[in-house]
């Protein structure tokens, strides 16, 4: 069992360093490597269900996204807050809910100015 879990391990750092695999963009794969940063996670939550919290995080936060959200304290606390209940209805582990909430953060703020114009 231990041998399996460390080639799992193994192979959630392969994909990391790849091409987004197959059923995920590459901005969804963005958020899928914020998640998977830690280890003990991927053991907990396994790659199916990783995958559809960071489908559902892209679709969330290209929803909530508008001009600059990034630089207002009130529309950032409102993605945050946002992130964080995601993680939570997914079980994601409260030991690596702050880091990983600041990851997915940082993704979004790369990505969020292009959505801003994608909706009227």
């Amino acid at each position: 069992t231990v041998q399996v879990i460390e080639e799992l391990i193994q192979l959630a750092k392969e994909i990391n360093e790849a091409k987004p695999p197959e059923g995920l963009t590459d901005e969804e794969f963005a958020f899928y490597q914020a998640l998977v940063q830690n280890e003990s996670t991927v053991r907990e939550l396994g790659h199916p269900t990783l995958r559809a919290l960071a489908h559902e995080l892209t679709d969330e936060l290209r929803k909530s996204a508008t001009i600059n959200w990034q630089t207002r304290k009130s529309a950032r606390a409102e993605m945050m807050a946002m992130i964080t209940v995601s993680l939570a209805r997914h079980s994601y582990p409260p030991d690596a809910k702050k880091e990983t909430v600041d990851r997915v953060v940082e993704q979004a703020e790369l990505l969020a100015d292009n959505w801003a114009f994608e909706h009227p």
